[in-house]
């Protein structure tokens, strides 16, 4: 067993998505849906959370982290409105977990949403050219890191370290391939491409970007040097 401080252990156990034994299997019993009964014996099939030292060790008291989806949760609520025994302190106790565990992946969803929206602005002021929409996208002090490049930080230090890549080209094509939200963070897998005279320079990168409320906190981009100073050579060469 882990030695694991009583403060963390209380703190982890106060999220709204870590469940107990107890009340998973009391949910299992209710819940007339096989598949999603499945889901819910796969939680407690899994390792419960580490405890203190000093706890209790009955399995009663076991604390499961259970990411579930939104439709499980949804499935699990609707499943208990049909319940018999709803007068019971057990059921309101259920529903109200199962309800707070609901709230906390709505709102991580619309979290996903703001941040996939706000590095989608920023893609589209790099198609548009527009320094000033690019800057507007970031928070005050921002860190930029365009590996293997040395990072930069603050609003003015990223406006000045991407204008001089926006005025040697013509235009501008961000085409994201990929893309994937976790909370604050987006990645997503693009082809960066520069006009120049009549040639395009196409970079491959995989970007990781973090947003808070007041815009993008900071943007990591990984690419290949060398692919951009070979097409860069070829370009200049004519």
């Amino acid at each position: 067993m882990a030695d694991v401080a009583w403060q963390t252990y209380k703190t982890l156990c106060n999220q709204a998505n870590v469940l107990s034994r107890t009340l998973l299997e009391w949910t299992v019993t209710h819940v007339h849906v096989p598949a999603l009964a499945a889901r819910l014996m796969g939680v407690l099939s899994g390792p419960p959370i580490d405890r203190p030292a000093d706890h209790r060790a009955l399995p009663s008291t076991d604390m499961f982290d259970a990411n579930l989806g939104v439709a499980d949760v949804q499935g699990v609520l609707h499943a208990l409105a049909a319940v018999h025994d709803r007068d019971t302190r057990r059921f309101r106790h259920a529903t109200a977990v199962w309800n707070d565990y609901l709230l906390l992946l709505q709102q991580q969803e619309d979290q996903h949403m703001n941040a996939q929206d706000q590095v989608t602005k920023l893609m589209r002021a790099f198609d548009n050219r527009d320094i000033e929409g690019i800057a507007a996208c970031f928070a005050p002090d921002a860190v930029y890191h365009n590996i293997p490049m040395e990072a930069v930080q603050g609003v003015d230090a990223i406006r000045g370290s991407l204008a001089p890549f926006m005025g040697m080209a013509s235009e501008i094509r961000f085409e994201v391939l990929r893309s994937a939200a976790n909370g604050n963070v987006v990645m997503n897998e693009r082809i960066d491409r520069f006009k120049m005279g009549d040639k395009w320079l196409a970079i491959a990168v995989m970007g990781v970007f973090e947003v808070g409320d007041q815009g993008i906190t900071a943007w990591r981009d990984y690419f290949d040097l060398g692919q951009f100073q070979s097409q860069m050579a070829a370009i200049q060469a004519g």
